[in-house]
């Protein structure tokens, strides 16, 4: 798959407020591209841990949003 780039960049990070503004059309690329990877150690489980610990802020912390689940 080819890198796909955009004229006019999104950038989210630590000063975002309003995730709300991403558009959904970056989320499916985003989600269709992205793959992270590590290797496991004894603090491996720490990266599942954090993302689970995030949707259920996300989902349940009165943002609106309905995020989904993570594999592990």
């Amino acid at each position: 798959m080819a890198p796909v780039f955009s004229a006019d960049a999104i950038i989210i990070d630590h000063n975002s407020m309003d995730i709300t503004q991403i558009p959904q059309s970056a989320i499916e690329q985003a989600k269709a591209i992205l793959h992270i990877a590590y290797g496991h150690t004894s603090h491996g489980s720490q990266l599942t841990t954090g993302m689970t610990g995030l949707l259920g802020f996300a989902n349940g912390g009165g943002l609106g949003l309905s995020l989904p689940t993570v594999n592990h």
